[in-house]
């Protein structure tokens, strides 16, 4: 995906929501957002997490709103801290994929 450029701002997009159903007053919605730290998408249905690939969000037909976020023209942190923050969740995540690949669904037709 290529970011967004307006007044010389660049914007990534940072979720998509989907709508699944004939109308918008009725159906299914979920959520795909990309993870800053990581760099991950990932899908919410309801009490499930998924991890998809950049082709599966630009695919989708059920696409409903999607939502930028502008780059910020400066690092938050000094260049060390956040690869300590993202060893340390990656660390976490690793441990959370194990235990949720058990339980994952496929959730929609659309993904």
């Amino acid at each position: 995906m290529s970011p967004y450029c307006i007044n010389g701002d660049i914007y990534d997009l940072s979720c998509v929501i989907y709508h699944h159903g004939l109308q918008f007053s009725s159906g299914h919605y979920t959520a795909t957002t990309r993870n800053s730290i990581d760099g991950k998408w990932r899908l919410f249905n309801d009490d499930r997490v998924s991890e998809k690939s950049q082709n599966e969000i630009c695919e989708s037909d059920c696409t409903y709103m999607l939502f930028y976020q502008r780059r910020r023209s400066t690092d938050w942190f000094h260049e060390d801290v956040p690869n300590k923050i993202i060893k340390k969740y990656q660390v976490i995540m690793d441990g959370d994929d194990r235990e949720n690949k058990r339980q994952r669904v496929p959730c929609c037709e659309c993904l």
